[in-house]
């Protein structure tokens, strides 16, 4: 089988890789899926509305247009039946939540507030965790008493999963390939770089009885300040960790959360609201230079460095790795 490439960099898996990863092409693809495979549309109005919803009753609209207090207003979807229910689904890149204002513009839709249906909900979907969502959703309820929730991707990918299990051939084909693209969006930093950030790590307390270099090596995690990238596609896929002026090892990046609560996800770190948003990254088995790679000159106290895996583990410095990338990506 041929090998697909879309700009030269980036092998195309799915057919929906192919509508691109911008909200628009990731509400396409799920309105798509909702469509053609009834038992994912099944499963995903189960876990919103908790009822057994009969497919053949359900309408699905995209971008629904509706002026509501003047303003031109379109939603992601609405998935509603003939009498039972009637969800609006926000769809968001990245580790992103709606904002309240957003939320009330489409509560306050004469389409959805009159509806007589019994449930009428509004939903995001994004990298989120529920947990994450239920503690930072900017409400969840609006004015007019609206209920507001958030099903997350990894949660949407479990529906998937158990909708194959029961779908016929064409489905459980449209469903893989689906799944193959949420993998893509579920994360959205580059898996196939070999850049490695490498930081430092210090002797001092992170908690109680728990170093920096202890969080990576006892627990394999590390955190940073969210502000550290730019958005969530600069998270790397590698990090370096350097101490006693040397680089120690380099581990891949399995996964990561965000988070202002540093004790949901590593239970021996105070349980307080931080003031900013925090990643946790998960990672993997060390990888260790067979040799000592010192610091070299250019890397002094807690610079944060960018280089390629090889040359981290074959250079003699850090600052020899970190100029032979650059020379690398200039050629």
């Amino acid at each position: 089988m041929a090998t697909l490439m879309f700009n030269t960099n980036q092998e195309i898996n799915s057919i929906f890789q192919l509508l691109g990863t911008q909200e628009n092409d990731i509400t396409k693809a799920i309105v798509w899926v909702l469509k053609t495979c009834p038992s994912v549309l099944k499963g995903l109005i189960k876990k919103i509305c908790g009822i057994e919803a009969d497919c053949d009753k359900v309408t699905i609209e995209y971008q629904k247009f509706e002026i509501v207090n003047d303003n031109h207003t379109y939603t992601d979807i609405e998935i509603y039946d003939e009498d039972n229910f009637h969800i609006i689904l926000e769809a968001k890149r990245g580790w992103i939540l709606p904002q309240s204002q957003q939320l009330e513009i489409y509560a306050q839709k004469s389409s959805f507030y009159d509806s007589v249906k019994a449930i009428t909900k509004i939903f995001s979907i994004s990298e989120c965790s529920e947990e994450y969502a239920d503690r930072y959703l900017s409400i969840h309820k609006t004015e007019n008493g609206i209920e507001i929730g958030h099903v997350s991707w990894k949660s949407f990918e479990k529906i998937c999963v158990s909708a194959r299990n029961i779908s016929s051939n064409k489905e459980k084909y449209i469903i893989d390939e689906f799944l193959i693209y949420l993998k893509g969006i579920m994360t959205m930093r580059n898996t196939n770089s070999n850049s490695v950030y490498v930081v430092s790590l210090a002797y001092s307390e992170a908690c109680d009885g728990y170093t920096y270099i202890d969080v990576v090596k006892k627990t394999r995690h590390y955190f940073c300040p969210r502000k550290w990238f730019k958005n969530d596609a600069n998270v790397p896929n590698y990090l370096g960790f350097r101490y006693d002026a040397r680089f120690q090892e380099v581990c891949h990046v399995d996964d990561y959360v965000i988070t202002r609560n540093l004790h949901d996800i590593l239970a021996y770190m105070p349980d307080h609201e931080e003031t900013e948003e925090y990643y946790v990254f998960s990672l993997g088995e060390p990888i260790e230079p067979h040799k000592e790679v010192k610091c070299g000159s250019k890397v002094v106290r807690s610079t944060r460095i960018y280089a390629d895996i090889d040359l981290l583990l074959t250079c003699d410095t850090l600052t020899e790795a970190m100029e032979k990338t650059k020379a690398r990506k200039e050629c």
